[in-house]
């Protein structure tokens, strides 16, 4: 980058910015209204509502959708797909909302978004457990005739914490590692508890991923990519090959270019042991829906962790964020203590060379290209 000023007031203006860019962009706003969490970190837009996550980054008007939308349980000996013989709606659940504002040595400045529920579980006659897991009696199915079901009083839980940092993350386990990067990627602890025996040894978590400006979903990991294209009125479910990778990465993508992601691991915490996962991805009326698969019995915690984010921003000014996150804010005294000392020297140059200033050569030089 070149920098040409004719005046020291400018250099002086210019290094003052500098130094304050990670302070106009580094804050992380929480507002409230109508039951929407609103987070504004000066580079990332979130509106939360219950389960449905909205976020784009600053400043543009393409908005990206997350909705954890249901748990189905299964048994995997009958295979993965309908008709699950337990479901449970997080569309109609009734949600406990609380956030903090926090800091940490580490990563800054956070805030922490809390949504828990506990949650019913739909029967149906397939795999219907019996006994005091029987549950209460049928409910009648919209729309005509439909199998017998019935409710599972408090099957599971699920609480869902979202985590924005001001400064970059790394999370590491025995399989890898990975960074969540502040101010521009959220992290989204999911902690699901299975407390009643539904007679399935599998649960699997519906997210949807949808945005109205995207013309393809992109999925990529080390064995390849994959272009999913938006088709409204198609639904089409299947198995993402994903074993021994660690962080699985859907864009939202636009004209060739990112304008959000999210990522999950191939592995989840349960009972406190990793266990590898299986993931199958539906097409669904224009949305992406994927569903991560956990083996999970009756007393298991599931513990998942995905990540969502928009690009992070680039150029110069990325450059001097990152520096400053990754040094810390004495970058940012240092720079302010030096603005004077700098001013000056730029003025005693300017008035001693300022009859010269038509033959400077500022393209070609090496301090000013530095």
């Amino acid at each position: 980058m070149v920098i040409v000023t004719r005046s020291p007031i400018l250099l002086t203006a210019f290094v003052l910015i500098l130094a304050t860019l990670p302070g106009s962009l580094g804050h992380i706003d929480v507002s409230e209204s109508g039951g929407v969490l609103t987070v504004d970190t000066g580079m990332m837009v979130l509106k939360i509502e219950d389960n449905d996550i909205s976020f784009h980054a600053s400043g543009s008007t393409h908005i990206f959708n997350l909705r954890y939308s249901e748990i189905v349980g299964y048994d995997s000996g009958k295979g993965f797909g309908p008709p699950w013989p337990v479901r449970a709606s997080l569309e109609d659940a009734v949600w406990n909302v609380d956030y903090m504002k926090s800091f940490s040595e580490e990563y800054g400045n956070y805030t922490e978004i809390l949504l828990s529920s506990n949650l019913d579980g739909i029967l149906t006659d397939v795999g219907q457990p019996t006994g005091e897991n029987a549950g209460s009696p049928t409910i009648p199915g919209p729309g005509g005739p439909s199998p017998p079901q019935r409710t599972l009083e408090g099957w599971c839980s699920i609480t869902i914490t979202i985590s924005i940092y001001e400064r970059n993350r790394t999370i590491s386990d025995s399989h890898g590692s990975f960074v969540v990067l502040g101010l521009t990627e959220a992290k989204i602890d999911i902690e699901i508890d299975v407390r009643k025996d539904a007679g399935v040894d599998r649960i699997a978590l519906r997210q949807e991923l949808s945005s109205p400006e995207t013309d393809e979903y992109l999925v990529e990991s080390p064995f390849g990519s994959r272009k999913i294209v938006p088709e409204y009125g198609k639904s089409v479910t299947e198995r993402f090959a994903q074993s021994g990778y660690y962080v699985n990465t859907m864009s939202f993508r636009s004209k060739g270019k990112e304008g959000a992601h999210y990522s999950w691991n191939s592995y989840a915490t349960i009972d406190g042991s990793d266990v590898p996962i299986e993931t199958y991805c539906a097409q669904d009326n224009g949305s992406l829906a994927i569903y991560t698969v956990y083996p999970a019995l009756a007393g298991d915690r599931v513990l998942h962790d995905p990540v969502i984010g928009v690009p992070r921003i680039g150029g110069p000014a990325g450059e001097v964020i990152d520096a400053m996150y990754e040094h810390g804010m004495s970058l940012a005294v240092g720079v302010i203590a030096g603005a004077g000392a700098v001013s000056a020297f730029a003025y005693r140059r300017y008035r001693k060379e300022r009859k010269r200033d038509d033959i400077l050569d500022f393209d070609n030089s090496e301090y000013l290209r530095k």
